[in-house]
């Protein structure tokens, strides 16, 4: 109990600290009243879709999720990294280990995109990527897949290297938007001050975000016409 009252703490703290160290007055992509665009429907049938502002302010209601779990995250590394019994080095990377965070990387974005009948989780979104690219553990774990250090029977290792992200568990049409939201993000993480973010990049995740909904729509469509 304590400790989730205590990342809920450092949630809401992350999330104040980001917006007031913005530079810009990007809070206003929080207002739902800020654009009026059409239906994200009349994307599939050829009308304007999202203009600029609207895929900033998607953008924007992903991030603010995102960078307060980011904060929250590094502060927890930060704190546990300092104790004596900290050694991640000693993780042997068997089933039990890396399987329940495959787990929950799955969960979260099968969250994502089937939680709502018609739309996307946006906050199961900001979930998983701040827990795929800041979650000490999860990182680790990424890292080990990446060397092929998994192993998937007591000492057997895989013959192929575990794709650690779960994307590619995804259905196709999903996955290069998701991609792409991955190599925006791990950009924006490697700036000194990570927090900080600028209009265009915000643009290009609500881009994202809003291609993601056309293709669950897309989906909803397909399933009815079965």
């Amino acid at each position: 109990m304590y400790y989730h009252f205590q990342h809920f703490i450092w949630h809401e703290l992350g999330y104040f600290y980001a917006i007031n160290a913005e530079t810009d007055n990007l809070h206003k992509y929080n207002n739902p009243g800020l654009t009026y665009d059409s239906p994200i429907y009349d994307k599939i049938t050829g009308g304007c879709g999202l203009s600029s502002e609207r895929k900033k302010q998607e953008g924007y209601w992903f991030w603010q999720e995102f960078i307060a779990e980011v904060i929250v995250n590094h502060v927890s590394f930060v704190y546990r990294s300092g104790n004596d019994n900290y050694h991640p080095e000693l993780i042997e990377w068997t089933v039990d280990i890396w399987g329940g965070i495959v787990n929950q990387l799955n969960d979260l974005l099968e969250s994502t995109l089937y939680y709502y009948p018609s739309t996307i989780d946006e906050y199961s979104l900001a979930h998983y990527f701040a827990r795929l690219l800041t979650d000490d553990l999860t990182v680790l774990y990424v890292k080990a897949a990446d060397e092929g250090e998994l192993k998937i029977d007591g000492d057997v290792y895989p013959e192929e290297k575990i794709e650690p992200t779960c994307i590619n568990n995804m259905p196709e049409y999903y996955q290069p938007h998701l991609w792409k939201m991955h190599e925006i993000l791990k950009g924006q993480l490697a700036k000194k001050h990570f927090w900080l973010i600028d209009e265009g990049t915000l643009e290009k995740l609500g881009s994202c975000v809003g291609v993601l909904m056309v293709e669950k729509i897309k989906e909803m469509v397909r399933e009815y016409k079965k």
